[in-house]
């Protein structure tokens, strides 16, 4: 029985329904609750904060987690068989019980964004050589270690009609001046669809015409078909993260525009495939580069930005603990 656990946030999540859960020990920390398990958890999380007045609540937090997470989660946790988990709907009572058992074993993975609120969060309850982030830049601000962001590489690529020559989805994370920027440049000639998720919007930003603007999220097939009806995928950040749409250009053999000059280093750069853009970018670069053929991408490159080979890197990281302690 393969003792390491990995747990990724939902099984109807994103691409997750995809995964081969048979081969690897793969489980999901979202369970599709009933009102009693959501009681349970409301309960749970009222004693995890009462803890410290009332040490006894230790053993009935863990009896609690027991029933309203994976039972593989929290054996991971307490007996320190290996644990790597998103931090997608991680809340207060299993980090607690990280805290208490310490295990050397369990790595809590940064999938989002942090403000130092909470990176400090997560400090307070788990090791800085526990923690892992995406981001390189929150990386190295925080003293978290870096994995690169995954995908199921192997998700069926649907053979739809172009719709469109470029498309965007995603929040504002202070990149609108950049998309109308750019929406701007194309506006006369390309087609585009820019769909921005409004519930952290500032209010005076949601009348732009450009863009269209959404509350609630889009079903995850729904946005992958405007996906595989676009030429070009659009992605610009203020950060140096490799993202679900850079693996999506990737896997889907999608033209790709960017504002990340570090992608120029990396072992998936091809200039057919993608321009990186600044201030001085043109019509014309942007003619020119629609008109290059698309290079397919080696298989073994994809590889290293599987969710198997996280796994993996994981299960070795916990091999190589297992090992030191023998010897």
């Amino acid at each position: 029985m393969n003792e390491f656990v990995m747990s990724l946030p939902a099984k109807n999540q994103y691409y997750c329904d995809k995964i081969d859960v048979e081969s690897y020990n793969i489980v999901f920390t979202k369970k599709n609750y009933n009102k009693f398990s959501n009681f349970l958890r409301k309960v749970n999380l009222f004693f995890v904060k009462r803890i410290k007045v009332f040490p006894f609540l230790k053993q009935i937090n863990k009896k609690i987690c027991y029933k309203i997470y994976d039972k593989k989660i929290v054996d991971a946790i307490v007996k320190d068989t290996g644990l790597a988990i998103i931090d997608a709907y991680v809340n207060d009572d299993l980090l607690y019980l990280m805290k208490k058992y310490r295990p050397k074993k369990s790595w809590l993975l940064i999938w989002n964004p942090l403000t130092d609120e909470k990176a400090n969060y997560y400090k307070k309850y788990l090791p800085i050589d526990n923690i892992y982030s995406y981001s390189i830049d929150e990386s190295k601000k925080y003293g978290f270690h870096h994995f690169n962001d995954f995908y199921y590489i192997d998700y069926p690529k649907l053979d739809l009609p172009i719709k469109r020559d470029f498309y965007f989805l995603g929040h504002d994370k202070n990149r609108m001046e950049l998309l109308e920027k750019f929406a701007k440049l194309i506006g006369d000639k390309y087609t585009f669809q820019f769909d921005i998720f409004t519930a952290y919007l500032d209010e005076s930003k949601k009348g732009n015409k450009l863009f269209n603007y959404f509350s609630e999220y889009i079903p995850f097939i729904e946005y992958l078909n405007r996906v595989f009806e676009s030429k070009c995928l659009v992605d610009f950040n203020n950060t140096t993260n490799i993202t679900f749409r850079t693996l999506e250009s990737l896997i889907f053999e999608k033209k790709y525009i960017t504002n990340n000059k570090g992608f120029m280093n990396m072992d998936f750069y091809n200039p057919n495939n993608i321009l990186i853009v600044d201030a001085n970018t043109t019509m014309n670069d942007i003619d020119e580069f629609l008109n290059k053929p698309y290079v397919r991408i080696d298989r073994n490159i994809l590889e290293n930005y599987s969710v198997y080979k996280i796994y993996n890197d994981f299960k070795k990281k916990c091999e190589v603990i297992k090992w030191k302690e023998l010897y």
